[in-house]
């Protein structure tokens, strides 16, 4: 499979994936998929979330050195963000601090795509509807709507000659967009010099945070939180216990392979009542 992906992505560079895929939103979201990992891009892109707009510059290169990128905050405080295969380093120049951790996926750009969509036909339905035109590039529309209210749905326009996720939109039970991603300008299947990828600070001077892979773990039993039941298609996938301040607490992270959900949890003070009922905080 390593090998074959890079002679994918090749063919489809020079035939457009409309050609190959047609009307299958299925296909559309694999070959998606695949154009996050093997393709290389450069960008300006806009990110609206909780009534803020940010804009991000983004290089982003797939080569026998593995996977590289970097992203710089246009505007707002400024932040660069490095990622070389598994590393990221976040870059945080105005209050002099580094932040090292290991994350998987396809960049920063695919953190907010759906992965996995075609493999979760259990629990949502995908239409191919339309075309669009965005960052001056045809594009076609892809939904992926939730069957039943316990997720959320996407709205995808994906790249008619790559595939690689042009404009996204995270939206809820009304269809309205809660999280919105979209390209201005980029350019595909580029060479992507070496000195691009390199921060603008060498952050010395800074207070560098390292978050050690052997805190985390993805195994149920990582936790003393326990569920009584979970809604259909969920389960646990990381488990996380912190230990800094008086009291310890537990960041477990639920999924059903294309939503997730982050849960807290600490103990509870002696004498004092437990919560009850429902509430939701955000996206």
């Amino acid at each position: 499979m390593m090998r074959v992906l890079p002679v994918l992505a090749f063919l489809l560079g020079a035939t457009p994936v409309h050609a190959w895929f047609g009307e299958n939103p299925d296909a559309w979201l694999k070959q998606m998929e695949t154009a996050l990992e093997t393709i290389s891009y450069s960008g300006t892109f806009v990110y609206i979330h909780d009534d803020q707009a940010e804009t991000m510059r983004v290089f982003h290169r797939v080569g026998p050195d593995g996977t590289r990128e970097r992203l710089m905050s246009l505007n707002g405080s400024a932040r660069e963000v490095l990622r070389d295969d598994d590393e990221v380093k976040c870059i945080l120049p105005d209050d002099k601090a580094v932040f090292v951790e290991k994350r998987h996926g396809g960049g920063t750009v695919a953190r907010g795509i759906p992965l996995n969509a075609a493999r979760n036909a259990e629990h949502y339905e995908f239409q191919l509807l339309g075309t669009g035109r965005i960052a001056g590039r045809s594009s076609r529309l892809v939904t992926i709507n939730p069957r039943d209210g316990l997720r959320y749905g996407y709205r995808l326009w994906l790249d008619e000659e790559t595939a690689l996720p042009l404009r996204s939109e995270l939206v809820n039970e009304e269809g309205q967009p809660i999280e919105k991603m979209m390209f201005t300008e980029i350019r595909v299947g580029i060479d992507i010099p070496d000195e691009l990828l390199l921060p603008s600070t060498s952050g010395e001077g800074f207070k560098w945070h390292v978050r050690s892979s052997d805190k985390e773990t993805v195994l149920e039993n990582a936790s003393p939180i326990r569920f009584e039941s979970l809604p259909a298609g969920y389960r646990i996938t990381s488990a996380e216990a912190r230990t800094e301040g008086e009291h310890p607490s537990y960041h477990l992270v639920l999924s059903d392979g294309l939503a997730s959900v982050s849960v807290f949890a600490e103990p509870l003070e002696e004498g004092k009542p437990a919560l009850a009922g429902l509430s939701r905080i955000g996206a």
